[in-house]
């Protein structure tokens, strides 16, 4: 049975090359791709049998999907090739191959080699040994805690009393239980939870630091104010360039637009957190109330002088909620002086 694959799937069948990884998003047909890569060694020149191979996979489902997806198309090819001995005899390993996940994997291994693992004299696993299902693993966990718990008690150091007394509150300490077990769940998904925790605890050693943006969580902060700070910057710009169109706009918006940006040009220089700091907050000064103009005006000016007195005319504090207000003000007039100026 044929399969069409675009170029870069078939590469992905036909690589020898060793290590090779394949990303792309959800359903864009990477079990095709691992079933005919499979294939290929199976009826090409290696001529490999199936469980010749290890497939490992996340869930117990998707190993027996994968499984299945296999075996329906040795049944395909079999009905193209009814002769063949090769693909009788794949059709019986398919279900002996090792298409499974990765605990499954192990637990098979280590109960294949049970005799060759030494404990030092001590009792170790036995052959029949079975892996503890989330329901029992937690059972465990919660009955474990409270004697790990009074052992933390009977020494207290002035950190111990401080996390206590952070999270130990109340008629019992059930509150730090909680706080353990999701910790203990969270770090599981480290591949060194040990190795990981220790890193995080060095993460907030503020020994040696002069500025906030010396920490990894502290540039990371300073770097999203810079992105948004440049991203107001280019809005106000426009803003500005707009009101500068129209002389009324530009008496009593470019003032105020002008200081804002001033301060957000110097807020994008900054690399520090104490120079950003000292820029706070970022001004928005109130627009000005002019409302005559130096000279006559014609009918046309004059409609825009009505729809500009309209948006003068909102209270102080809703026109600078932020300078999304006077770039969507001035916006509005040159579209409506465009619009009059094509009538």
């Amino acid at each position: 049975m044929s399969v069409k694959l675009t170029e870069s799937q078939q590469s992905v069948v036909n690589d020898r090359g060793g290590r090779l990884l394949v990303s792309a998003a959800a359903g864009s047909g990477k079990t095709k791709v691992l079933v005919e890569r499979l294939f290929c060694r199976v009826l090409g020149e290696e001529r490999a049998d199936m469980d010749d191979f290890l497939i490992i996979t996340y869930t117990r489902a998707a190993a027996a999907e994968l499984r299945e997806r296999i075996a329906q198309e040795l049944s395909g090819r079999m009905a193209d090739r009814p002769n063949d001995r090769h693909l009788q005899r794949q059709l019986m390993l398919v279900y002996q191959a090792d298409i499974k996940t990765i605990d499954a994997f192990c637990t098979a291994l280590l109960r294949e080699n049970i005799h060759l693992m030494d404990f030092g004299g001590e009792r170790g696993l036995t052959a029949d040994f079975r892996v503890l299902d989330d329901n029992e693993a937690t059972l465990l966990r919660r009955r474990v805690l409270p004697r790990v718990l009074e052992g933390f008690y009977t020494d207290m150091t002035p950190d111990r009393i401080q996390l206590a007394d952070a999270f130990g509150f109340g008629r019992d300490d059930s509150r730090l239980e909680e706080l353990v077990l999701e910790l203990y769940n969270k770090v599981q998904s480290h591949a060194y939870p040990e190795r990981w925790l220790e890193e995080q605890r060095t993460l907030w050693e503020l020994e040696g630091v002069t500025d906030l943006a010396q920490t990894s969580w502290g540039a990371l902060l300073l770097e999203d104010t810079l992105r948004q700070a440049e991203f107001c910057r280019e809005q106000l710009c426009q803003a500005l360039k707009l009101a500068e169109g129209d002389e009324l706009l530009a008496m009593n918006y470019v003032p105020s637009l002008q200081a804002t940006l001033d301060v957000l040009e110097k807020l994008c220089k900054v690399r520090s957190w104490d120079q950003a700091a000292a820029l706070m907050p970022v001004p928005f000064p109130d627009a000005g109330k002019k409302r005559k103009r130096s000279v006559p005006i014609s009918s046309l000016e004059e409609a825009q002088a009505a729809l500009a007195g309209e948006w003068a005319a909102l209270p102080g504090h809703l026109l600078w909620v932020s300078a999304w207000a006077a770039a969507l003000m001035a916006l509005a007039v040159w579209l409506f002086r465009r619009k009059l100026t094509e009538q």
